[in-house]
């Protein structure tokens, strides 16, 4: 599988300004505050463990690591890219697989120390 990048799109505050008119992600780019996103199926979206997240990242994302919070090892406290500060924070989302005209892509939203899995549906431009 190919070593995917994280890049974020957008400004860190969200995406209130595009008016719900936001492209579909490519995979590896990162937003932030998926609520600003109308492409997203928000209300059908569940919960993967840290243990799946690692998995994910060491296939996709192997520059980055995941560190999990100390008193609490099913909650993740940061993902860092190995070598640098550069981490993503805290209601960030990434995309792991594009959406097209015939499947919905997938995201992995990062909120208060839980991962969640949405589904994008393709925005035709």
């Amino acid at each position: 599988m190919k070593n995917y990048q994280i890049i974020q799109v957008g400004p860190g505050l969200g995406d209130k300004y595009l008016d719900g008119n936001i492209p579909n992600l490519k995979i590896g780019e990162l937003r932030y505050y998926p609520q600003d996103n109308s492409n997203l199926f928000r209300e059908k979206s569940r919960e993967i463990s840290p243990k799946t997240l690692m998995r994910i990242f060491r296939c996709m994302f192997p520059d980055y690591d995941i560190e999990l919070y100390e008193p609490d090892n099913s909650q993740i406290d940061h993902i860092v890219k190995r070598g640098t500060s550069d981490y993503i924070l805290n209601k960030g989302y990434v995309c792991i697989k594009e959406a097209t005209p015939m499947s919905p892509g997938t995201i992995l939203n990062f909120h208060n120390g839980f991962t969640l899995v949405f589904y994008e549906r393709y925005q035709q431009r």
